[in-house]
């Protein structure tokens, strides 16, 4: 547009320049009528010129108006298209993340349920492992006994990973609720409870395994009364989260009659401290040992119960270990001896707290090398030597469990004695 006016300008000039030399070439001739008519034409094709360039001047600058609008229209159109595209791309962008995250997780969703599915045909597969037995009964100075054999549960693992598993129902809960009330009391601190926990899960739960699947969950342990070590552990665990005590579950093997077994227990928190505890090996099999006998606690054993990692890892092993328990303050049970003058104690203590009776129950945990000598031949020795401390009369039977962690032994003893 710029360079049409430029050429407009320069016609102009270019018929003025004509106009002069005629003039001049008029007047040198002497002919003045012809240089009047001659300027008078000229003048006029002049004026005539001028409104022609003046015309294309003003359509020219029309156009210039009108082709700098379509410029600007045609920024603003390609602004647009700009922002439309860098707004297309990123909701293009977000959607292939989204996508692309979707996928992810599909992806993690479908393999973790796949290994879900390959844990649980795996481990329903294995099969139970024969627990060799340990006599625990020994016939003494001619007095007939009879043989109690302890067998650590065989231990069957369902899939550990399950939520379904670990989370309990809401029977089982009403049931834990239940449970809580009648065995917890207010003035009991997080150890007392603790143990009331633990006792309530051996003295009621039988050791089983079979084609229901509830043996592997809390209900088995705490409505049919009947599981394996995983339904003894989440039974555990749903009890003390009633009680307000932190508890979590382990998973892992065990080591029973030299062989590595799978296996499932627990740590749990008390004051602060995080402690092993396994309530199946607390539970040991005894064959002489009624189901009557077993719902007052004739089997139990605190062998695995508030233990530290040393003396638990000696024969369990975590696959993932959720805390580290190093706290050694129920490393020792009350029951703890050190020579048999201590074992006699613990046999008088026993008798004095429930007076002349027929029958009596104490607890000795001593450590393994010395297991032998105490439950020996002179085991009536020392029994009666706690017996004659309280009054005159002798025990007649015996006979004991078998339960023990890698360090030390651990025995529930139950003697009768004859009042003279």
């Amino acid at each position: 547009m710029r360079k049409n006016i430029f050429f407009a300008n320069k016609k102009k000039i270019r018929l003025l320049v004509t106009a002069i030399g005629l003039a001049l070439s008029i007047t040198a001739c002497g002919d003045k009528q012809r240089v009047s008519e001659n300027a008078s034409s000229i003048e006029a094709e002049l004026t005539q010129n001028t409104r022609q360039i003046d015309k294309v001047t003003e359509n020219n600058s029309e156009n210039q108006e009108n082709e700098d609008k379509d410029l600007d229209s045609e920024k603003t159109s390609t602004t647009k298209k700009n922002d439309n595209d860098s707004t297309t791309t990123s909701k293009k962008s977000d959607n292939n993340s989204a996508t692309t995250s979707k996928k992810a997780d599909g992806n993690n969703s479908d393999d973790n349920t796949r290994k879900n599915v390959e844990n649980t045909t795996k481990q329903s597969q294995t099969k139970p492992a024969t627990n060799a037995a340990n006599e625990t009964t020994k016939a003494v100075n001619n007095v007939p006994q009879p043989t109690t054999k302890a067998v650590q549960p065989t231990t069957t693992v369902a899939n550990t990973n399950s939520n379904s598993i670990v989370q309990a129902s809401d029977d089982v809960n009403v049931a834990a609720k239940k449970i809580v009330a009648a065995i917890i009391t207010n003035n009991m601190n997080q150890e007392q409870k603790v143990r009331a926990i633990h006792d309530y899960i051996i003295k009621t739960v039988r050791y089983e395994i079979s084609d229901n699947y509830d043996i592997y969950t809390a209900k088995g342990a705490l409505i049919n009364k009947v599981a394996v070590c995983q339904g003894y552990a989440l039974g555990f665990k749903a009890l003390c989260d009633e009680a307000g005590i932190k508890c979590e579950m382990v998973y892992g093997t065990g080591i029973s009659a030299g062989q590595s077994i799978s296996h499932a227990w627990n740590v749990v928190c008390v004051d602060g401290q995080w402690y092993q505890i396994d309530t199946t090996w607390d539970d040991p099999i005894i064959d002489i040992i009624s189901e009557e006998e077993c719902k007052k606690g004739a089997n139990l054993s605190y062998a695995y119960y508030l233990i530290p990692d040393s003396i638990m890892y000696m024969d369990h092993t975590a696959k993932n270990p959720p805390r580290v328990c190093t706290s050694t303050k129920y490393e020792k049970t009350s029951g703890y001896i050190s020579n048999a003058n201590d074992f006699s104690n613990k046999v008088y203590s026993a008798i004095k707290a429930a007076g002349k009776q027929s029958s009596y129950v104490v607890d000795i945990q001593c450590p393994k090398k010395s297991t032998e000598q105490y439950f020996s031949g002179d085991i009536f020795t020392i029994l009666n030597n706690g017996v004659k401390k309280y009054g005159d009369g002798y025990a007649n039977k015996v006979k004991y469990t078998c339960g023990g962690n890698g360090k030390y032994d651990f025995r529930r003893v139950t003697f009768t004695v004859n009042w003279d």
